[in-house]
């Protein structure tokens, strides 16, 4: 699961250093399907970026988000990392 959490995690820490609404690579084949099916733009712009990136955002507060992006994935894989060994040190 690492393998698919850890480069999501990777691009909304870029996003938010990046300091604009950077496009995702699954963009593209968003606004494919939602046009192929008679709607205009695409999900993500229609209905996340109003939430995430709402009126009155400060670079200050996206820098704030990226961190705690980053703290939040460090701290739960810190947590699942001893876990694991902790069982596997029980079951020697």
């Amino acid at each position: 699961m690492p393998l698919l959490h850890l480069p999501a995690a990777a691009w909304g820490v870029y996003a938010e250093l990046a300091g604009r609404c950077v496009r995702s690579p699954r963009w593209r084949i968003d606004c494919w399907c939602w046009r192929a099916f008679g709607y205009g733009g695409s999900f993500m712009e229609h209905y996340l970026l109003p939430v995430i990136y709402p009126a009155g955002l400060t670079r200050e507060i996206q820098q704030l988000l990226a961190v705690t992006v980053v703290l939040l994935n460090v701290v739960i894989y810190a947590w699942l990392v001893r876990c694991r060994s902790r069982r596997d040190d029980g079951e020697a």
